[in-house]
């Protein structure tokens, strides 16, 4: 690809700006699925017992094991606490990504510009 005219050049910023925009909205819709998945299970122990344990790493087995011991331990109490707790950072994620985003509108408009001078 040559970039012989300005508007090319303008035009690829712009297609980068909404790949990284896409790239965001799918890290914000993946961690608001993890906050709806820890919502519908917020007072169901068994599932959150098994939503941290798939959280662990998988590589190490017996310390997965022992954290498996440990989280049977835990109280239905505790283990919405973490639901909770998890859920909190998510939602400050999501608010962290939202300032990843680009705002290229103004580019998309000096592009169509420069297209329609031939520039």
């Amino acid at each position: 690809m040559y970039f012989r005219k300005l508007s090319d050049i303008g035009d690829a910023c712009d297609k980068m700006a909404d790949v990284n925009n896409y790239i965001v909205d799918n890290k914000k819709q993946k961690l608001k699925d993890e906050i709806d998945l820890l919502w519908e299970n917020r007072y169901n122990s068994d599932a959150l017992r098994k939503y941290f344990l798939d959280c662990f790493s998988k590589n190490n087995f017996i310390a997965r094991l022992i954290y498996a011991q440990q989280l049977r331990s835990y109280t239905a109490k505790k283990l919405y606490d973490m639901a909770e707790s998890r859920a909190n950072v998510f939602y400050r994620r999501i608010n962290n990504l939202d300032f990843s985003k680009i705002d290229n509108m103004s580019l998309k408009v000096i592009v169509q510009e420069l297209k329609a001078v031939g520039k």
